[in-house]
C-alpha cells in the first residue's frame, strides 16, 4: 500500500486538530479501516491533494464553529453537493462532519459509480469467486483497492453463513451495484489495462488421456466448469465437474457417479451458489456442492412431459430459474416454468406457469433485470390482417403482489411482417426484433415495460433462432448496438445524452481475393466498452476498433486457407476489454489484444498452441482462464497470470492483413471446434413415451 494512503487515512488535519484537540482524530470505527483506506486512494487519485495545514496566521476557528451549529440535516445536504473525494476530506474534519456524511460504503460506491460506471454492472459472480480466483491476482499486482475488498468479502460470506429466517420465502434480491464485484471488475480492468505484456501459462487438470467432451460451463464465479463427456472403456462418466484451489483446477466428486449421457444448462447465479442444472433423459435435476468440501449431491426437479422438449433455460439474477419447453407436435406452442429455492433450503418451489397455444413465435431473457419477452402474433377475425404482440414477463408489475410474474402487454400494429427473433440489451432496457422480411427494430421499455420504438434498420442478415444474441450486439451500457447488415459490412448505430438512437459508422470488410461471397455470418461481439468489434464468419475473422484518434480502423483480420487444420476462433475477456484469438498463419498461435493507457489497441501476448479457443464461450466470466479444445483434442486450460516484477515490456508487432493472396480453391471438410456452448439452450433426447400436453407431474 503506498505510505501515502496510510499517512491520509490516519493523520489528523489542522481543521481536525482544531476541532477535536491535540490528540488529533479519533479512532477509525470497527469494520471502516478497509473503508476509509480505499477512499483516501480514490481521494488521492481523483483529484490533487491539498495540503493539510494552513498559511501562518490562518485561522478556521469561527468558519468551524459556525459549521458545527448547522443541524445535522443541513449539514448533509450541503455536503452531498461535494464530490467523492472532497467528502473523504470531511471525514477527517470532526465527528459532526462525519456523521453528516453518507456512510463509507455509499461514499464508495458513488465513487465507483463516478470513475467506472461499466464495472458497476459486473456480474455479481466476480464477488462470489473473489477469494479463490482473483485474489491472488491482485495480491501479485498490490492491487491498493485490496483491504476493502477483503473486507467486503468477510461480510459476504458471514451473511450466507447466516440461516435464513422462516418468514423469508426466497433470497432477497441483489442490490444494483454489488460493491465487492464492481471493485474487483475495476481492479482487473486497470492491471490489464496498465499492463503491456501478459503472460499465459497452461494449468494442470486432471483428465483421462483420449477422453473426449461435447460441450462445457463456466460458472458465473469462474470457480467451477462443468464439462458433459463422452464415455469410453478406461472412464464411463459422462459428467465431470472442476473446481479451481491452489493455482489448479480440482476434479470434484459427484454422488453416485453419472455413467448416463446428461446435457448441461448452466450454474445458477450468486444468489443460489454452487448449484448446476442438466436434463438427463425425461429429467430436470441439479447437482450441488456440500459446503467446504470437493462432493456434490444429485437432485431431482421436475420430470419432463414426454409431449415436451426443453428449450431454454435462465438463471435469473433473484434466484428464479426459468425454464422454456417447446410441443414437439403443436408448432408454435411454449410453455413457461419459473422455479425458486423454497423455505429452509427444502428444494424449490413453483413461481411462474404459462402456457401460449399455437402463437408465440420467438422469445428472449435478460437475466440482470429479471425479464421475459414472448413475441405472438393475434389473428383479426374480420380482416383476416394479423398484429404483432410483445408479452413482458417480470415481478413487481402488480403492486398488490410484487412477487408474483405478470406480463405487460404491447400491441404493435403497422408492421407487414411477423416478429421472428427476440434479444434483449444487457440491463434489459432495450429489446430488438427482427423481423420475416429482414427489418430489425429496436424499442425501449418504459418503467412499466411497454414498448416504444427507438430505431429501425432494413435489410438485416440476422438469423432468427436461439443464436440470435450472438448475431448482433450491445454495449454494457447500451449505448451502441452493432448489427450486420450484408455479409462484408457492419452499421454501428448510437444512443446520444437524450436517448435517441442515430446511424453511426458503416464498418466495412477490407476487400481482397479469396473472400467468398456468401461467407456465412457465425458471430460478432462488442466489447463491454463499445470501442473493440469482432466479427467472425465461416472462414473469416476481422476486428476493428475505434482509435481515440482515427476513429474506428481495421486492425487484423485473420482467414481460413485451404492447407488450414482449424478456423480462426475468438472470445472477449471482459475486463480489461480483452480480445483472444486463435489462427493458424502459418502456425497455429494464441493473440491477446487490448487497449493500452491510452486507448490504442495492441497486441499483448502471442504464443504457439496446439489446440484452437472453443468459440465465444472460451473465457471464464473474470477473464483469467481460457478454454482450448477441438472434437478430437481433450481441453486445455490456460491462466492468464501477473506479470514478473522485473519483466521487460515488449509490445507485440501489429497485426494487419493487407498483403495480397492467391484466390482459394474451396476449403475441403476441416476440423470444427467442439459444440460452442453459446447460449444453454440445447434439446434434450427425443423421448420414447406417448405425448401428453400438461404441466401435470413437473412437481
Amino acid at each position: 500500500m503506498n505510505p501515502s494512503v496510510n499517512q491520509m487515512a490516519h493523520r489528523p488535519s489542522a481543521a481536525a486538530q482544531t476541532a477535536e484537540g491535540p490528540q488529533g482524530t479519533r479512532p477509525s470505527p470497527p469494520g471502516h479501516a478497509g473503508l476509509k483506506c480505499a477512499l483516501s486512494w480514490a481521494s488521492d487519485n481523483r483529484l490533487p491533494r491539498e495540503q493539510a495545514a494552513l498559511a501562518a496566521g490562518h485561522t478556521t476557528t469561527p468558519t468551524l464553529a459556525c459549521a458545527q451549529q448547522l443541524p445535522a440535516l443541513v449539514l448533509h445536504k450541503i455536503l452531498s453537493y461535494l464530490p467523492v473525494s472532497a467528502q473523504g476530506r470531511c471525514a477527517q474534519v470532526c465527528r459532526h462532519w462525519e456523521s453528516a456524511l453518507p456512510s463509507p460504503r455509499l461514499r464508495l460506491a458513488h465513487w465507483l459509480q463516478q470513475e467506472a460506471p461499466a464495472s458497476c454492472r459486473a456480474h455479481p459472480g466476480l464477488g462470489q469467486g473473489f477469494r479463490s480466483r482473483t485474489l491472488p491476482f491482485l495480491q501479485a499486482t498490490r492491487s491498493p483497492l485490496l483491504p476493502i475488498m477483503t473486507e467486503l468479502h468477510q461480510e459476504q460470506q458471514q451473511r450466507l453463513s447466516e440461516p435464513r429466517p422462516a418468514t423469508q420465502q426466497e433470497p432477497p434480491h441483489p442490490a444494483d451495484c454489488d460493491l465487492l464485484s464492481g471493485l474487483v471488475h475495476y481492479s482487473l480492468n486497470r492491471q490489464l489495462t496498465r499492463t503491456d505484456t501478459l503472460r499465459v501459462q497452461e494449468t494442470s487438470i486432471d483428465w483421462p488421456h483420449a477422453k473426449l467432451f461435447d460441450h462445457f460451463i463456466i460458472s458465473p464465479c469462474s470457480r467451477w466448469i462443468a464439462f458433459a463427456c463422452q464415455p469410453n472403456a478406461q472412464d464411463p462418466d459422462c459428467l465431470r465437474i472442476y473446481g479451481w484451489e491452489q493455482g489448479h483446477w480440482q476434479k470434484q466428486v459427484l454422488i453416485p457417479d453419472l455413467t448416463d449421457p446428461v446435457m448441461l444448462y448452466g450454474f445458477t447465479t450468486a444468489v443460489v451458489p454452487d448449484t448446476l442444472f442438466y436434463a438427463q433423459g425425461r429429467d430436470i435435476l441439479t447437482w450441488r456442492r456440500d459446503p467446504d468440501s470437493t462432493s456434490w449431491h444429485r437432485t431431482l426437479v421436475c420430470p419432463i412431459p414426454p409431449s415436451l422438449k426443453l428449450w431454454s433455460y435462465y438463471s435469473m439474477a433473484d434466484g428464479d430459474q426459468v425454464f422454456a419447453f417447446v410441443d414437439r407436435q403443436e408448432e408454435g406452442e411454449v410453455y413457461l416454468l419459473g422455479i425458486c429455492p423454497a423455505r429452509n433450503d427444502s428444494g424449490w418451489r413453483k413461481t411462474l406457469t404459462v402456457t401460449y397455444h399455437a402463437a408465440a413465435h420467438a422469445w428472449a431473457a435478460t437475466r440482470r433485470s429479471c425479464q421475459l419477452a414472448i413475441s405472438v402474433i393475434r389473428f383479426d377475425e374480420d380482416s383476416d390482417a394479423f398484429i404483432n404482440e410483445v408479452h413482458v414477463w417480470r415481478k413487481g408489475l402488480d403492486s398488490s403482489h410484487p412477487e408474483q410474474w405478470n406480463p405487460q402487454v404491447s400491441e404493435l400494429p403497422g408492421y407487414t411482417a411477423e416478429i421472428c427473433g427476440l434479444t434483449y440489451s444487457p440491463d434489459g432496457h432495450y429489446l430488438l426484433g427482427i423481423l420475416t422480411n429482414g427489418q430489425a427494430v429496436l424499442w425501449a421499455l418504459d418503467a412499466r415495460c411497454r414498448l416504444q420504438e427507438r430505431l429501425t434498420l432494413h435489410g438485416c442478415i440476422l438469423e432468427p433462432g436461439p443464436c440470435l444474441s450472438m448475431q448482433c450486439s450491445f454495449s454494457s451500457d447500451e449505448k451502441q448496438l452493432a448489427l450486420p447488415c450484408s455479409p462484408g459490412h457492419i452499421q454501428l448505430c448510437y444512443s446520444d445524452d437524450s436517448g435517441h438512437w442515430h446511424y453511426g459508422p458503416l464498418l466495412e470488410t477490407p476487400p481482397g481475393p479469396g473472400n467468398p461471397a456468401q461467407d456465412k455470418l457465425v458471430n460478432m461481439r462488442l466489447s463491454s466498452n463499445g470501442r473493440t468489434l469482432v466479427q467472425r464468419r465461416k472462414r473469416r475473422l476481422d476486428i476493428w476498433h475505434q482509435d481515440p484518434v482515427e476513429g474506428w480502423q481495421h486492425f487484423a483480420g485473420y482467414k481460413h486457407k485451404r492447407h488450414h487444420h482449424f478456423f480462426p476462433q475468438y472470445c472477449l475477456l471482459e475486463p480489461g476489454n480483452l480480445v483472444c484469438t486463435t489462427a493458424q498463419d502459418p502456425e497455429l498461435s494464441l493473440k491477446i489484444h487490448g487497449p493500452d493507457s491510452q486507448g490504442r489497441l495492441v497486441t499483448k501476448a502471442c504464443i504457439a498452441v496446439d489446440t484452437p479457443l472453443n468459440g465465444p464461450a472460451a473465457a471464464s466470466p473474470d477473464g483469467l482462464s481460457l478454454m482450448l479444445a477441438s472434437v478430437v483434442h481433450p481441453p486445455t486450460l490456460l491462466q492468464l497470470i501477473p506479470p514478473a516484477d522485473n519483466e521487460a515490456v515488449r509490445k507485440a508487432p501489429q497485426e494487419s492483413m493487407q498483403e495480397p493472396e492467391a484466390p482459394e480453391e474451396p476449403a475441403q471438410e476441416q476440423q470444427e471446434p467442439a459444440q460452442e456452448p453459446q447460449e444453454p439452450i440445447q434439446a434434450l433426447q427425443e423421448p420414447e413415451q406417448a405425448p401428453s400436453r400438461s404441466f401435470c407431474g413437473l412437481f
